[in-house]
C-alpha cells in the first residue's frame, strides 16, 4: 500500500455507509460476539498486567484510536477507566456518541496528527487498525504519534504468524490453493525493530486466540519512559 492507497482507504473509512450498521455486520453474530468478548477480555487482562499502578483502574486515562462506534470505550469505562475516543470519521464518532451509555470525550482526528500534547494519556489502545496498514512508513508515523502522546503504554493489534489460522493459510498457499496471507504479520524481531524506529520498546505479545483468531496484541512503552 503506497501513500495514495492509504489516502483512498482513509476516505473509504470516513464514508457514512461504513459506519451505518458497522457493529451489526461485525459483532452481532455468535462469532462476532465471541470476537468482541475475546478482544475485551485480553485487553483488560493486558492492562491489569502491564499498566503501572498510577494509570491502572479507576481514573486511568485511555486513548482509543480509532474508536469507531465506541464498542471498546464503553467496556473500558465500565471497568473504571476514563476514555478519549479519536477517529477520522465524523459519522463513526456520531455513532459512538449515540451508543455509549456513559459518553466519552470524542475527537475527530487523523492518527498521524493527534490534537493532544505529549504524554497526555496513560495508554493508547489501537485494535483492528494497524493490521490494515501495509505501508511500513505509514505505520511508523502512526506508531511514533502514539508514542508521543502516551505516558506508559501503547497496546496495538497485529496479525499473529504463529496462529493456527495464519499457518493454515500458509499451508494452503504452499499447496497451490487460493489463500491470501494477510499482512502485516511480523516476526518478533521485525516487530521489535519497527517499534524501536517509532520510539517504542516491545514488552510483550499477547495472542487473542491461537485457534480462533489470527491476531495478537503487542504491548510497548515509550523509549523515553
Amino acid at each position: 500500500m503506497n501513500a495514495r492507497d492509504w489516502r483512498d482507504r482513509r476516505r473509504g473509512w470516513s464514508a457514512s455507509p461504513v459506519a451505518e450498521g458497522y457493529d451489526q455486520r461485525r459483532f452481532a453474530s455468535v462469532l462476532g460476539r465471541r470476537k468482541h468478548r475475546n478482544d475485551v477480555a485480553r485487553l483488560l487482562d493486558t492492562l491489569a498486567h502491564h499498566l503501572p499502578s498510577p494509570g491502572r483502574g479507576p481514573g486511568g486515562l485511555i486513548l482509543d484510536l480509532p474508536c469507531g462506534t465506541g464498542r471498546l470505550g464503553a467496556e473500558l469505562m465500565a471497568a473504571g477507566y476514563r476514555v478519549v475516543g479519536a477517529d477520522l470519521a465524523p459519522v463513526m464518532l456520531s455513532q459512538a456518541a449515540a451508543s455509549a451509555a456513559s459518553p466519552m470525550h470524542l475527537l475527530c482526528a487523523e492518527a498521524e496528527h493527534l490534537p493532544l500534547p505529549a504524554a497526555a494519556v496513560d495508554v493508547v489502545i489501537s485494535l483492528r487498525f494497524l493490521i490494515h496498514i501495509q505501508d511500513p512508513a505509514v505505520r511508523r508515523e502512526i506508531l511514533a504519534e502514539m508514542a508521543r502522546v502516551t505516558r506508559h503504554l501503547v497496546i496495538g493489534q497485529i496479525r499473529d504468524p504463529h496462529s493456527l489460522k495464519h499457518r493454515g493459510r500458509s499451508l494452503r498457499r504452499a499447496l497451490g490453493c487460493a489463500a491470501q496471507l494477510r499482512e502485516p504479520s511480523p516476526t518478533h524481531t521485525q516487530l521489535e525493530a519497527e517499534l524501536r524506529d517509532a520510539g517504542l520498546e516491545l514488552l510483550s505479545r499477547v495472542p487473542i486466540s491461537r485457534v480462533f483468531s489470527d491476531k495478537s496484541l503487542f504491548v510497548a512503552r515509550p523509549l523515553s519512559s
